[in-house]
């Protein structure tokens, strides 16, 4: 049959090939790799997307690679990136050429990785998908224009067709058929999900269980095909579950029962109640999902019934009974209730005669019900606490005695204890009387007694009714202590009693006093303390009537401080005694603060040297009069009254510049208060102030006779065109001072001012500085007989120039005059050669300054000029006759023929130089300079050097063990060719060679490995020879022999070698990753012929460098070799709650991992299965194994060729037992027998039930396998849920259980004798005693 298919599909992806090595591009993180093609490795599927681009289906990114083209044209590495940056692809041709669209590279494969580059040989990929069959189908990498058509077999479907079906409350099973071959099922909804396992013995036979489903509820799962996708629907409804714990009690009712249950579990429509023997009035009830109870009337006394409860949902019901029978009369047993305190009520009671369950214990406040509990059979006695129980008040207690259905019942009364009295206190105090208030207690009570105690004596007793809430107590002791105790009755019963205390009124202080200690603003109050108890004083501060302080003082105090009053006013002070908050009457006393001192006082000298004026601001506070006083230090000058209404007065005929100290006194009453302050008068003026140069062009000394009167200091300043430019400040013991930094010859006006604290006299006078000598005073040009001299004009103010010329000290021509603006002057007629002195003199005003030169004439040649290059090659030597006249030096210069020339400097009594550094063999030309000053003379003369020997002389082996190449640099200057030797370490000489002048290298072969030589090489120019130039070289040294490897662990490796050829010190070993960088390395002498590392990664390919060592010589050959990869981790095998298959995880092996190969054994050591996994994979699930047997598992790490394994057991769940049905029932045990689970490895089987009564299991056959058991101990009619599972592995550590299997059963019932109590009830009639029951046994 012909099948149509896209290549581009959304639904699935496809495997790209490499078509030599079998390989498939898969991804490690963002990298592209190459692993065994794998259909169902995820991480192997790609889609074409509609931009020519191949999308990661599991990573959802995109081929990518570099298409830059500022990058070299070597191979670029293929990763994962997101597609909108990713380029298209495209197939070159049809034999699998596979590359970039838009640029000419093409995908290979490089070692694990895939990579593109600009050659496209051995790009050969192709597409790999599977056909309906399951079959790998190759094609074509890139998809056509159209569609493409392939021939095929269309394989039978995975069809499903249900053969049988199990639908329980909680779980449901489906068995179906298919035709189609090696198909795997799944059953789901959007909460549930199983996997179908096959029927080993019956092929192509699935069963699909589907567990934890909802009672009453109904499903739309889906059977589904994992391989072609075929679905099928059903629907499902659940069995609704039975109600919980049904019961059916009288509740002392002799005509009713109650049937009371738990709502069943999950999805109800409603309920069918059904009582039998039945009764006309309610044969068959149905009731909403919501009832949880019923209660069935007009039943006999005494008669036992049975009552059925049904659970419906739709058509599907589910069953519960159970029986209860109606009460009778009894007799009344003895109780008493009594009360521990006023919260707690105890009721105790005799235990009857013979058997009974439990008791019920009733407390009733008149007609109310407060409690209703039931409490153990062994207990006699009960506390009602943690009831808000009212205080006072009468309740009744009622015990029931139940046994089964029966009831006996007795009651008694009993009172809670009253609460106190609140707020209890005393309203009011004299010296003779006490009167006591408070409000009335929580809950009920009859009426009060009240006590007056003195402490343990009672003075006075009342009995005072309900509504009282106050007594008064008369003609008591003043200032005593008393206790007043209120105690409230109820019946019977009194409260624990209230207290309150009460005092009379203390006494008085006396000698009272106020004094102000000197303060302005703080009163000091003492007193003598009163008689009796005081608990403190209250001390009041009173000023013009007016209460300012209110302070309380502690008893043992008598004193109190006041503070912030006002200056110079009368206050009057209160103290009161007080005791436990009573007053006593009042002492008073008066007293005065000391007044305050005036503010803001002015002195002022109005600028007068023998006159002060005083004024200030009024003092604060009451002032009667001020006192102001002059002193002149400790001695008191004058003293002034003035009136309060008076702020200022004046002071004449004083001493300048003195300061004097004015005191200002507030006076009020007999107290006053001083304000001191001190001025000054004004100070008199210097005498004769003089300035002067001090012969200095920028300085100015001023001088002058002191001042009289007081002063501190003069203050002297400098001004010129009214600007002041300086001032200084000079102690007063000093009449002088300098200043500098002035401008020369510049006139000056000098202010000296005296000081005396803020005040100044100030006189003036004139100074001129002395005028600055010219600046760049120098010599411009000289002759033989003249000099021309030039300067800069001198700073500051000039009047004019006067010009001299001196030799040795003595004057040429007379001095010369010049304008202040001239700056240059020629001297002629001079003696030539000859050294002179040049003096150009400022003058301002009458005062001058000098500055001066020297000058010479230009000096003579020097004559008879010698070289001579004493047989040096770099060097020549100069000597010669001095000329006549003065000379300070000679400059030599040296200079090659049409070269630059070099200069040297020589002192004027040495007549001979050399020169270094010459070129060989070169012609250089000597010139001599006579140098006096500035002033030159030359003269020449030529010389040559010796040719020189070879430059850059080196010996290298380029990595050759039998050869060196010597090189050099030929020297400077002339040469015609060279000589070479090679000698041995012991100078022996091995070769020689002579050389043209145009050679720079030679090559000594035949040479032994490893060995030192020495180079020794001359240079010879026109028969005559260079010194010698040695150096010294030596050849490679050989690599080891037969390197290889010794041994390999997961984290050690060893090699081992022969050894070199020739001659050698030692080797070196080095250890580098798979990415060349250095992982270790060892060193050894030259008998060292094997190395090992340790601590390695398992797995990791490494590679091992051997280097030789000879001198700094080295050699060296390499080998790769692999750690053993290590085992995986934590290696599990879980069944994961399936019959049929493990699931094995494990956590991945360290460092390198190729791929991992698993491997499942039977118990026999016969292999079951094995499955090759990728590097990435953590877990895998073996299908099709047998259920319940253990079975060994193996995890292979390969890493290259090298693998390591790792161990464990697992075993798959048994399947659950078949054909479980119950066999006898009694009231008290119950056979339970099933059939053994076919195709499973089992142990035993697990019995369990509910309720989870202490029951016994016998196993009649006594064997754990057989499928009968017998379950002893039951309940007669209760009924049980019970469970069944298979046990594989019992006892062991690999103890596994199928899925359990459910059934519910009821046991039989049974009839009992009851012992029953009659109870004798004060009731009259009928209708009282079924209204007693009611309103004592029914529920609220």
């Amino acid at each position: 049959k012909q099948s149509s298919f896209f290549l581009v599909s959304k639904n699935c992806g496809f495997l790209i090939a490499h078509t030599n090595k079998g390989l498939c591009l898969s991804t490690h993180k963002s990298m592209v790799v190459l692993r065994k093609c794998d259909e169902s490795d995820p991480s192997q599927q790609w889609i074409w997307t509609s931009s020519m681009r191949l999308n990661h289906t599991l990573m959802s990114r995109c081929l990518w690679v570099n298409q830059s083209t500022n990058i070299p044209h070597h191979t670029r590495l293929v990763k994962l990136r997101d597609c909108d940056t990713a380029p298209a692809w495209k197939c070159y041709n049809h034999r699998g050429i596979f590359g970039l669209a838009e640029m000419p590279m093409f995908l290979k494969k490089q070692g694990e990785r895939a990579v593109v580059c600009f050659e496209q040989r051995n790009s050969n990929w192709s597409m790999i998908t599977m056909d309906s069959e399951g079959r790998q189908v190759s094609k074509s990498l890139c998809p056509a224009t159209g569609q493409l058509t392939f021939t095929t077999t269309e394989a039978v479907r995975c069809l499903v067709n249900v053969t049988a079906e199990s639908i329980n409350m909680d779980y449901c099973a489906f068995n179906f058929t298919t035709p189609g071959k090696s198909c795997s099922f799944i059953m789901n909804d959007t909460s549930h999900f199983t996997r179908c396992s096959e029927d080993i013995k019956r092929p192509n036979h699935y069963t699909c269980l589907m567990m934890g489903l909802t009672p009453g509820a109904t499903y739309l799962f889906g059977i589904m095909s994992e391989i072609d996708g075929i679905h099928l629907n059903v629907t499902v409804q659940t069995a609704p579950a039975p109600v919980r714990s049904l019961t059916l009690q009288s509740n002392g009712s002799q005509d009713s029962l109650k049937a009371a249950w738990i709502p069943a579990i999950g999805y109800v429509d409603s309920y069918e109640l059904s009582l039998s023997p039945s009764i006309s009035s309610e044969r068959d009830l149905t009731l909403p999902p919501n009832t949880t109870y019923w209660v069935f009337s007009g039943l006999t006394p005494g008669k036992m019934y049975q009552v059925l409860v049904k659970t419906k949902r739709g058509e599907l019901t589910a069953e519960t009974r159970t029986i209860g029978r109606t009460g009778k009369n009894y007799d009344k047993s003895y109780v008493f209730l009594e009360a521990l305190n006023e919260k707690t009520l105890h009721l105790s009671w005799s235990p009857p005669d013979g058997d009974w369950d439990f008791y019920r214990i009733l407390l009733f406040t008149g007609s109310s019900v407060l409690m209703n509990r039931t409490v153990e059979r062994n207990l006699v006695e009960f506390s009602f606490t943690n009831w808000i129980l009212i205080p006072g008040r009468l309740y009744r207690a009622a015990v029931s005695v139940e046994s089964g259905y029966l009831i006996s019942t007795a009651g008694c009364h009993g009172r809670l204890a009253p609460r106190s009295v609140q707020r209890l206190n005393v309203r009011h105090s004299t010296e003779t009387s006490l009167s006591a208030v408070w409000s009335g207690p929580v809950g009920e009570w009859d009426n009060y007694t009240v006590l007056l105690k003195d402490e343990d004596t009672t003075v006075d007793t009342r009995a005072l009714a309900h509504d009282a809430q106050e007594c008064n107590f008369n003609n008591l002791m003043p200032g005593h202590t008393y206790t007043i105790t209120v105690t409230t009755n109820s019946g019977e019963v009194q409260s624990s009693s209230a207290l309150v205390t009460g005092r009379t009124i203390p006494a008085q202080v006396t000698q009272l006093r106020v004094s102000n200690k000197g303060s302005t603003d703080a009163l000091q109050v003492l007193w003598d303390g009163a008689a009796g108890a005081v608990d403190l004083y209250r001390v009041l501060l009173i000023h013009d009537s007016v209460v300012m302080k209110n302070e309380s003082v502690p008893p043992n105090v008598t004193s109190y401080h006041f503070q912030g009053l006002r200056s110079g006013a009368l206050y009057r002070t209160v103290v009161t005694t007080v005791h436990r908050g009573d007053l006593s009457r009042q002492t008073v006393a008066d007293g005065r603060t000391v007044p305050a001192a005036v503010r803001g006082v002015t002195v002022s000298n109005n600028g007068r040297m023998d006159f002060l004026s005083v004024s200030w601001r009024a003092a604060v506070g009451d002032v009667d009069s001020y006192s102001v006083t002059l002193r002149d230090q400790e001695r008191t000058l004058h003293t002034l009254t003035v009136s309060k209404f008076s702020t200022e007065c004046v002071f004449k005929s004083l001493v300048s510049g003195r300061l004097y100290n004015i005191s200002i006194s507030t006076r009020s009453g007999e107290y006053e208060n001083h304000t001191v302050v001190q001025e000054r008068t004004q100070p008199s003026i210097v005498l004769n102030p003089t300035a002067t140069h001090m012969a200095r062009d920028n300085h100015l000394k001023v001088y002058w006779r002191h001042a009289a009167g007081d002063f501190d200091y003069y203050h002297v300043s400098i001004k010129h065109n009214n600007m002041f430019h300086q001032n200084k400040t000079v102690p007063k013991t000093q009449n002088e001072c300098v200043f500098s930094g002035l401008v020369p010859g510049r006139l000056y006006t000098v202010i000296v001012s005296t000081w005396s604290g803020r005040y100044e006299s100030s006189v003036s006078t004139y100074g001129r500085t002395l005028p600055a000598g010219v600046q760049n005073l120098m010599l411009a040009d000289s002759g033989t007989e003249d000099l021309l001299v030039t300067w800069v004009s001198a700073p500051g103010d000039v009047d004019h120039y006067e010009v001299q010329l001196l030799f040795n000290d003595m004057k040429v021509f007379p001095p010369i005059t010049l304008t202040s603006s001239t700056n240059r002057y020629l001297l002629s007629s001079l003696t030539p050669g000859r050294l002179y002195k040049i003096v150009v003199s400022t003058f301002s005003g009458p005062n001058l300054s000098v500055q001066f030169i020297k000058g010479r004439t230009v000096p003579s040649k020097v004559k008879n000029i010698h070289i001579s290059n004493a047989g040096q090659s770099s060097s020549l030597r100069v000597n010669w006759t001095p000329g006549q006249g003065d000379v300070d030096r000679y400059a030599v210069s040296l200079s090659p023929t049409g070269g630059q020339a070099e200069e040297k400097s020589v002192l004027k009594h040495v007549n001979e130089i050399s020169f270094q550094g010459l070129l060989p063999g070169q012609q250089y030309m000597i010139t001599v300079t006579s140098i006096s000053e500035s002033l030159i003379n030359n003269s020449t003369a030529t010389g040559r050097t010796v040719p020189s020997s070879v430059t850059a002389l080196q010996v290298e082996n380029q990595r050759s063990t039998s050869s060196l190449l010597v090189s050099w640099q030929a020297g400077g200057g002339v040469y015609d060719s060279y000589r070479l030797q090679l000698l041995d370490d012991r100078g022996t000489l091995v070769s020689n060679s002579s050389q043209t002048a145009e050679a720079s290298q030679h090559n000594f072969r035949q040479l032994t490995p490893g060995k030192k030589y020495c180079v020794v090489m001359q240079t010879i120019s026109g028969g005559i020879s260079s010194k010698n130039v040695t150096t010294e070289g030596r050849t490679c040294p050989a690599t080891v022999n037969n390197l290889s490897i010794l041994s390999n662990t997961t984290t050690s490796l060893s090699f081992r070698w022969d050894l070199p050829d020739g001659e050698f010190d030692g080797f070196d070993v080095f250890l580098y990753t798979r990415d060349e960088s250095l992982h270790d390395q060892k060193t050894g002498m030259v008998n060292m012929q094997d190395c090992s590392f340790q601590n390695l990664q398992p797995g990791t390919l490494y590679k091992v460098v051997v280097l030789t060592r000879s001198g700094d010589q080295t050699n060296d050959t390499s080998i790769w070799a692999r750690t053993v990869p290590a085992a995986v981790t934590y290696l599990r095998a879980d069944s994961r709650r399936s019959s049929e298959s493990l699931w094995l995880s494990w956590k991945q092996a360290g460092a390198e991992v190729s791929s991992y190969t698993l491997l499942i054994y039977n118990p026999d050591g016969t292999q079951q299965a094995e499955q090759s996994l990728g590097p990435e994979s953590r877990s895998y699930t073996f299908q099709r194994l047998v259920s319940g047997r253990l079975y060994q598992a193996v995890v292979l790490t390969h890493s290259g060729d090298l693998t390591n394994r790792a161990t464990t057991t697992g075993r798959t769940d048994p399947r659950p037992p078949v054909s479980f049905s119950f066999g006898e029932i009694t009231n008290t045990s119950l056979e339970i027998t099933w059939s053994s689970p076919e195709i499973t490895d089992y142990d035993d089987f697990d019995l369990q039930w509910s309720p989870r009564d202490h029951l016994s299991v016998f196993n009649p056959y006594h064997s754990p396998t057989s499928g009968n058991r017998i379950l002893k101990g039951m309940y007669p009619g209760r009924q049980y849920n019970i469970s069944l599972r298979t046990v594989s592995g019992a006892g062991t550590n690999n103890t596994t259980y199928s899925f359990p299997v459910y059934r519910s059963i009821r046991t039989s019932q049974w009839s009992t004798r009851h012992t029953c109590i009659r109870i004798s009830l004060s009731i009259s009639t009928q209708q009282e005693a079924e209204k007693f029951y009611k309103s004592i046994l029914q529920p609220k």
